[in-house]
């Protein structure tokens, strides 16, 4: 979307943090976030521009690579967009967006609004390798674990201003943000897979 829209982005963001309206939520991690309405509240409207464009390459995916969804006929749902904001020493731990289906989470899309970003200032994406799980024999079969030989990380994302960065939301994309040692900025969507009838993305 460009470095203007970067920074604009990040000015709804820092002005957010500054009213305290980015609040922290120990389930969340140690970042501090606020649900954004956008068609509702004033305050985010800048953020429409990018849930269109996220809308527009989301429905390109699907168009590209049907095989993806989990059925030919799913609809798919955009969630409000979480606004992020780590602070030094703010950090996520590993985990999956939507570990055991519940969620009904598809794709999570995560869009950096910094203005410089420089390997010191940490706070990067790590991406892990698909989190299989394997039967727990000592335990009759009855309960399952994770598959050792998935501890290994495979990328680390910078968070680059104006990057957009798309995985999937279960397990296949087990994922952390590493500690942050400058203000990171960012905003996360998800995509539900739903039942139809419902306005498809």
């Amino acid at each position: 979307l460009g470095v203007n829209f970067a920074s604009t982005v990040r000015s709804t963001l820092t002005a957010a943090w500054d009213d305290g309206v980015l609040t922290a939520d120990e389930y969340l991690g140690t970042d501090h976030t606020a649900w954004a309405d956008t068609a509702a509240d004033a305050r985010w409207a800048s953020l429409a521009a990018l849930e269109a464009k996220a809308d527009e390459v989301v429905g390109g995916l699907r168009r590209a690579a049907p095989d993806l969804a989990e059925t030919a006929d799913s609809c798919f749902s955009r969630q409000h967009a979480l606004c992020c904001r780590y602070s030094a020493g703010a950090s996520l731990d590993r985990h999956a967006d939507n570990p055991n289906g519940e969620n009904k989470r598809w794709l999570t899309l995560v869009y950096y609004a910094q203005s410089e970003w420089v390997e010191a200032d940490g706070g990067c994406l790590r991406l892990y390798r698909e989190e299989r799980r394997v039967s727990d024999g000592g335990n009759g079969g009855s309960g399952n674990v994770p598959d050792d030989m998935t501890d290994d990380p495979v990328l680390d994302v910078a968070p680059l201003g104006d990057r957009l960065v798309i995985f999937f939301s279960d397990l296949r994309s087990p994922h952390e943000v590493l500690k942050a040692n400058a203000p990171r900025y960012a905003i996360t969507l998800w995509y539900r897979e739903e039942d139809p009838p419902l306005a498809c993305v």
